[in-house]
């Protein structure tokens, strides 16, 4: 290295050394500035007669995908579940977190289920239709009245 470049880093900007704070560290173990865990995502889950209604809330990611999948399993018995999934609450979904979705319509399927999803958000409706599989879905405008809390 020539001694125009000793010291510099890309564009001629010097380099400094890296400095953590106390809130960079804890978010970057997910812990709040507090040290308390926040949750990056959420589910929450009602009955209302047959019908399991899975609130999910939060970024569905790879995170999420695998802390929720054995949930979701669990709420998909043996026999003609019928779930409905409201996204209302979804803040950030990437292709885990459509995977979650997928793996979830061929789990109700397989069983003689049915599935419905809310997506309620304009960034869930284009992920689905971007990635070709908003017709794999039965979608809802709005969450039936009698579904809701």
């Amino acid at each position: 290295m020539n001694a125009a470049h000793a010291g510099h880093g890309y564009g001629g900007l010097a380099r400094q050394p890296l400095a953590f704070r106390e809130d960079t560290c804890a978010a970057a173990k997910g812990l709040g500035a507090t040290g308390r865990q926040l949750e990056p995502f959420g589910m929450r889950v009602r009955a209302v007669n047959d019908v399991s209604v899975i609130e999910l809330h939060g970024e569905l990611d790879l995170v999420a995908h695998v802390r929720l999948t054995p949930q979701i399993d669990f709420l998909t018995p043996a026999k003609r579940p019928v779930i409905v999934i409201d996204l209302g609450g979804v803040t950030f979904m990437d292709v885990y977190g459509l995977r979650l979705l997928l793996r979830t319509r061929i789990r109700v399927l397989e069983r003689g289920g049915t599935l419905h999803v809310l997506p309620d958000t304009h960034q869930v409706a284009r992920i689905l239709r971007l990635t070709g599989t908003k017709p794999d879905f039965c979608l809802l405008e709005t969450l039936p009245p009698h579904l809701t809390a």
